[in-house]
């Protein structure tokens, strides 16, 4: 999938599946325009008023180049499993906070407002969108108030009237607190808590085990107990050697674990005195604790 747009005098070509961007000049990104439904001929006929025959032969030509190279024109490798995943139970898997959630492009199955879903599009506020911007600028961590500022934000939108899920926050029991009060303010407070339980030795266990893909336009993930690739080592997907990352050794994980411990074990005990917390075994089947979390959510 390629998209083709000009702005600010450039011509960009933004491939998709692969992630790359060409800024190009006007004959090569007229060419692109006609190169999936046309021949190498029926082009040159097109453009044969704008354009001399070599030059659109020597385009044609890098085009072609850069579509072997997996830079244009890029196979979409997810396209085949489509239909699985509509066959899926929808799960809210995390919750993504857009500064600016707008775009040019017009890509029809965006959910933003120009897409097939017209989903509105919206700016974050200036002001918060400044403070969080100079702090990931400036390579810090984001601070609780301006954290908890954009959660009041999201949250305050229309489309969490029915409903939202937090993952990985809060963490800490000053996030908790300040949680607390924005999502009273709003009128729209926690109902529950889930606490998933797991052994530590299994859970070290799990993350050594985790491999994953380290081509960008791919980013698979596996388990070598419970996830496994069909060819051990390799992708299912793209082929690529698959890798365990530094964050996923055991003793990165016991660090973060220590952390966990820390600062947000707390929480549990916070939660449960607000007579919010529901635990779950996490040690089960993911189907077994996909229906025990409904089954909490919908008692």
């Amino acid at each position: 999938m390629v998209h083709q747009y000009k702005n600010n005098g450039y011509n960009i070509v933004l491939d998709v599946n692969s992630g790359s961007v060409h800024v190009v000049d006007d004959m090569v990104y007229d060419i692109i325009e006609q190169y999936e439904n046309h021949s190498l001929d029926e082009i040159i006929e097109l453009l044969e008023n704008k354009y001399p025959e070599s030059d659109v032969r020597e385009a044609y030509n890098e085009i072609e180049q850069l579509k072997e190279d997996g830079q244009l024109f890029t196979e979409d490798i997810y396209e085949p499993y489509i239909d699985s995943f509509k066959d899926r139970p929808t799960v809210v898997k995390a919750l993504c906070l857009h500064i600016a959630h707008d775009c040019n492009l017009a890509c029809k199955y965006c959910f933003a407002e120009e897409g097939e879903y017209h989903g509105k599009r919206s700016l974050m506020s200036t002001e918060v969108g400044k403070k969080a911007a100079e702090y990931m600028n400036a390579g810090k961590l984001v601070p609780d108030e301006v954290t908890i500022a954009i959660v009041k934000e999201r949250l305050s939108k229309p489309d969490c009237a029915n409903g939202y899920l937090l993952d990985g926050f809060p963490r800490t029991l000053v996030q908790a607190d300040a949680l607390k009060t924005l999502t009273n303010e709003i009128s729209r407070p926690l109902t529950h808590v889930i606490n998933l339980i797991a052994d530590e030795d299994e859970l070290i266990n799990r993350i050594a085990s985790r491999r994953v893909c380290p081509n960008t336009s791919c980013g698979a993930s596996y388990n070598l107990v419970s996830k496994a690739p069909k060819v051990d080592g390799k992708c299912d997907l793209c082929g690529h050697d698959l890798i365990l990352r530094d964050d996923d050794t055991p003793e990165s994980f016991k660090v973060r674990l220590e952390a966990y411990k820390g600062k947000t074990y707390p929480l549990i005990e916070y939660y449960r005195q607000e007579g919010l917390l529901k635990e779950v075994d996490g040690l089960k089947a993911i189907d077994e604790v996909f229906a025990s979390i409904v089954e909490v959510l919908e008692a």
